[in-house]
């Protein structure tokens, strides 16, 4: 937890003052899956930083907006043939013999 002096020991009226401290951040309990506690306190040990480093850089990442991606649109290349097909498409009876000549 981090901490910010903001003011200084004083005597006022018979009573002591001391330092007045700001403190930065919260403490909170999580529930977290074992698999993954074991995964962060790896990760914390590999990279030689605390377990509470590792979860705010995860939480940061996983809160952060990303940005929009463009939307992919297939586009399919067509050509022209040079020569009739070899059958009608539009008659299923005759496709389906032509398919079972060539199978």
């Amino acid at each position: 937890m981090r901490a910010a002096e903001v003011g200084s020991c004083s005597v006022r009226d018979g009573h002591s003052y001391g330092r007045l401290i700001w403190l930065y951040g919260m403490k909170t309990t999580l529930n977290l899956d074992d698999g993954l506690l074991r995964e962060a306190k790896k990760r914390a040990a590999e990279e030689g930083t605390t377990l509470t480093h590792v979860v705010e850089e995860a939480l940061r990442g996983a809160l952060t907006p990303q940005p929009e991606t463009e939307r992919y649109e297939f586009q399919p290349v067509t050509v022209r043939g040079t020569r009739a097909p070899a059958v009608n498409i539009d008659d299923r009876d005759a496709l389906y013999d032509f398919m079972e000549e060539r199978a």
